[in-house]
């Protein structure tokens, strides 16, 4: 059974779209838990998201609680071995989530962004290792288990 979230995405989200096909994407990857298609608008080589398919889905990275750690090691798994497929390490890549109220989807989504070093210019900001609007998987799962929270 899925965690319960703080906030639940509504379920009309593109990214439920997706999920169940009505809505395109170009898959990378899909299991009974995840979806990985590539960005309608990528900022480097490689830009991915990976998005649980549970329901309830949390809403944000903020509707997070303890109990979702699992998933995020699932998801930041499940982005490692595609980054390997596409010839990239962690250590190249970008792995995060932005941050209320700066999120384009309300559904959870971890962006994979490869090589890091080449986010276009005009992106950059956006995409700011742990600033104050997007925050990268490993601090997301850090502050889950010590405080219970992200925010």
């Amino acid at each position: 059974q899925s965690p319960i979230p703080k906030a639940e995405a509504p379920t009309d989200n593109v990214f439920k779209k997706i999920i169940n096909r009505p809505q395109r994407a170009n898959f990378v990857f899909e299991d009974d838990e995840l979806i990985v298609f590539w960005d309608r608008s990528p900022a480097a080589a490689v830009h991915l998201q990976v998005v649980p398919k549970q329901d309830p889905v949390p809403r944000d990275v903020c509707a997070l609680t303890p109990e979702h750690v699992p998933l995020l090691l699932r998801m930041k798994d499940v982005a490692e071995s595609t980054l390997s497929s596409k010839g990239y390490s962690t250590d190249q890549a970008l792995l995060g989530f932005h941050v209320p109220p700066w999120i384009s989807v309300p559904h959870l989504h971890m962006h994979v962004i490869a090589p890091r070093t080449a986010i276009d210019w005009t992106r950059r900001f956006k995409y700011s290792k742990n600033a104050g609007w997007f925050v990268c998987v490993d601090s997301t799962i850090t502050r889950l288990e010590r405080s219970g929270s992200v925010q």
